[in-house]
């Protein structure tokens, strides 16, 4: 889906924040200050304090001549309820041709892949997450540790 359009928006809001979809579909400009996105996790009651990343500000940006406060606001300029999110995020998947099987919490896992595989603690990745427990969080840090020792052991035998 190009630029600007909603579902875009939605794409990289998750990829950004990489928040569940209930959270997501309830983000908008008021959680933003200093800089900072901060909202309280609605699973977990955590509160997460991330700062705006570039793609983040774009969507800010994009919101500046609307009336909605969410990011991602239905037709009438509400924000989506978490199933409804769920659906509309499975329909514009389908739209853009993606197959059945991914969803809003698969970006959210590759974010956490993602920061993983960049050298995030799970320290790191519990507070940009919103989890509770170390658990989780280190089951990307490990995979990503795991990644990151066969490529130097491959250096050392020399390929």
């Amino acid at each position: 889906h190009p630029v600007g359009t909603k579902a875009r928006r939605a794409f990289e809001l998750l990829v950004n924040v990489g928040a569940a979809r209930g959270d997501t579909a309830a983000l908008g400009r008021q959680h933003v200050r200093n800089g900072m996105l901060i909202y309280r996790r609605r699973k977990t009651n955590v509160l997460v304090e991330i700062p705006v990343l570039p793609g983040l500000q774009t969507i800010i940006d994009e919101m500046a001549n609307t009336g909605a406060l969410a990011f991602i606001a239905t037709e009438q300029g509400s924000p989506y309820t978490k199933e409804s999110f769920g659906n509309q995020f499975h329909a514009w998947c389908e739209e853009a041709g993606i197959p059945k099987g991914y969803s809003a919490h698969g970006i959210r896992k590759y974010a956490a892949t993602l920061r993983a595989n960049l050298g995030a603690t799970a320290h790191e990745l519990m507070a940009w997450f919103g989890w509770l427990t170390i658990r989780e969080a280190e089951e990307y840090t490990r995979a990503a540790a795991r990644r990151q020792l066969a490529i130097n052991m491959a250096k050392r035998l020399g390929t």
